[in-house]
């Protein structure tokens, strides 16, 4: 009984976790987005697209140094607003 069970229902925990993990995900994105366009767009370009900070820093025009800046501070702003799940996720 306890393996069909886990058949039946094991996938419906998996599934919960996938869309908590993505409502997280786009909660994230529209707090950066509202709170900094450029912030939310160089950690699109870092964490989904994959690209450098020198990478971004050459499509923005701007230092390496600043992208690292931005995305320090990004990352400290969602960890203030979203705190236990952030620490949780991220």
């Amino acid at each position: 009984l306890a393996k069909n069970f886990n058949e039946e229902f094991g996938d419906f925990e998996r599934n919960e976790k996938k869309e908590a993990a993505r409502k997280l995900i786009l909660t994230a994105c529209n707090l950066l987005y509202e709170k900094n366009p450029s912030w939310y767009y160089i950690m699109i370009d870092s964490c989904v697209a994959g690209m450098s900070s020198a990478q971004i820093a050459k499509v923005l025009q701007t230092s390496t140094r600043n992208v690292d800046v931005m995305k320090h501070r990004a990352r400290k702003y969602l960890q203030k607003k979203l705190g236990k799940e952030y620490q949780e996720f991220f």
